[in-house]
Formats: structure tokens, C-alpha cells, sequence
């Protein structure tokens, strides 16, 4: 009997000592399921982000490819912007009026901005220092303006929808003293803002 409750009792305890060791594998075994399953989602995310990464990168090659080095320039700026520095667009002397003809060189701006969908846009306007300061940052204002205004009817936006700024003279990108630096500094500003 004392041999049988002995056998029994170790019985017991290999039984105990068993299911201890089973619950600590199911333990090991959810945490590395667990891990898996995080590292699961950060790959995906990881995928998502360069899949994000080819689109802007192809999109921004598409728009580099419509527009000429007379028309515009695109910046890529550390702040996850596109800025369509545009020197095409022409307006009468002191005026925010396009010039005719513009029609063109506006409807590729909108189709590079559609190629950029979920971001936002801005417009803004730039000088040269001809002139008073003061009456540059108008005169930069209104013609960002109108621009905006023309390309939220081109996109079906609400008026108001695209923000717009004037800089004036105080943003050059070239020097004030040629004619062509200052042609230059006399642009228009399109930038594609995307979040991070």
C-alpha cells in the first residue's frame, strides 16, 4: 500500500510539475505569437509608408516631366513639401491679371496637384524689388490670389479653399541686380504639403 501511495504521490507530482510546464509553454508560446503579431503590423506599416514613398516619388517624376525649366521648378523641401516654383505664368505689368495664353501652363498645375491626393495646397506670391515694398507685398497677394482662385474653379473647390500668401520682394531666389534673376523672383509659389 505505502508503495502504491508512493508511486501515486510521484504520479502527482510529475502530473503538477507537467501541467506547470504547460502553462509556461502557452505563456512562451502567446508572447512569441505576440511578437509576431507586432512585428506583423510593423511590417505592414513599414510597407505602406514605401508604398507611399513610390507614389510621391512617381508623382513628383510625372510632374518634373510635364512642366519645362521655362515653366517651373520643383523644390522638395525637409518639411514633406513640393514646391512648384512657376515662372510661366505671366501677368500684365503691376497687375494680378494673367496674361492671355496662361491657360496651358494653369491646367498642368492642377493636374500636378491632383497627383497629390489627401494633401493640402497653398499659393503664394513673390516679387522682384522693383518698386515699393509695400506695394510689391499687394501686388504679390493679389496675384497669388488669383491664382488660387482659378485653380479651386479648375479642381471644383469651394472659393476660399486654398490658402494664399504674399511675400513680396523679401524671398528671393535669385539676384535683383539681372534681369534674369529678377525674372527669377517674380513667381508664383504652388506648395503641395503632405503630413508626415
Amino acid at each position: 500500500t505505502e508503495s502504491t501511495a508512493s508511486r501515486v504521490a510521484a504520479q502527482d507530482s510529475l502530473i503538477t510539475a507537467l501541467q506547470v510546464e504547460i502553462t509556461s509553454l502557452r505563456q512562451s508560446l502567446w508572447e512569441t505569437e505576440l511578437r509576431v503579431g507586432v512585428a506583423e503590423a510593423d511590417r505592414s506599416a513599414a510597407e505602406t509608408i514605401l508604398t507611399r514613398k513610390q507614389a510621391r516619388e512617381e508623382a513628383v517624376e510625372a510632374v518634373r516631366a510635364s512642366l519645362t525649366a521655362d515653366e517651373a521648378d520643383i523644390v522638395l523641401t525637409g518639411r514633406n513639401e513640393i514646391v512648384m516654383r512657376v515662372f510661366g505664368l505671366s501677368f500684365d505689368v503691376g497687375s494680378a491679371s494673367l496674361s492671355a495664353g496662361q491657360e496651358p501652363l494653369l491646367d498642368k498645375l492642377v493636374a500636378a496637384v491632383e497627383l497629390f491626393p489627401g494633401t493640402t495646397v497653398r499659393v503664394e506670391g513673390h516679387t522682384d524689388d522693383t518698386g515699393s515694398r509695400d506695394a510689391n507685398l499687394r501686388l504679390s497677394r493679389r496675384r497669388a490670389e488669383a491664382v488660387a482662385r482659378l485653380m479651386e474653379i479648375k479642381l471644383g473647390n469651394p472659393e476660399g479653399t486654398i490658402p494664399t500668401e504674399g511675400f513680396g520682394p523679401d524671398r528671393p531666389i535669385g539676384p535683383n541686380s539681372t534681369a534674369e534673376g529678377r525674372a527669377k523672383n517674380r513667381r508664383i509659389d504652388v506648395v503641395i504639403s503632405e503630413s508626415p
